[in-house]
């Protein structure tokens, strides 16, 4: 490498601190967002096993939450997907004789339905929540209800 390139490539002590900086903020941003991703993924998961409620997840923590749903079931519709792909092409290929002396037989499971009901019903619980939790805001006992 040439003097000239090694001067270029030269930074003060100021410059490389921030360059440190900047990276690390970078790199705790991710990790930050990473980590509320898994956490709200639980709590996803926590309410289909019925260990808590949606009612129970703080107004704040909801745009997340229903990120993580939308998310998990684009990932689980594409995964169904390349199955079903996977599988007629699998089955184009394979010669009948093979197909019947198939002792084990793997059930396809129609994922789809069963998980958008999952998704409206968590919907209609974040509906209600912010409805509940407005209208109690709405509500003032000091002043007269008509």
């Amino acid at each position: 490498m040439s003097v000239m390139d090694k001067t270029k490539k030269m930074v003060n002590q100021e410059t490389f601190l921030q360059q440190r900086i900047t990276k690390a903020t970078e790199s705790w941003k991710k990790f930050r967002k990473e980590n509320k991703e898994l956490e709200m993924k639980n709590v996803m998961f926590d309410c289909l096993s019925g260990k808590t409620m949606v009612s129970r997840i703080e107004k704040t923590e909801l745009r997340d939450f229903v990120y993580v749903i939308e998310q998990y079931l684009k990932d689980v519709i594409h995964r169904i997907e390349i199955l079903k792909r996977n599988e007629e092409s699998s089955t184009a290929l394979v010669p009948v004789a093979a197909t019947t002396t198939s002792s084990v037989v793997m059930p396809v499971v129609e994922m789809g339905s069963s998980s958008v009901g999952f998704y409206d019903r968590i919907r209609d619980q974040i509906q209600s929540t912010l409805n509940m939790k407005q209208t109690t805001k709405d509500l003032d006992l000091n002043k007269k209800q008509w």
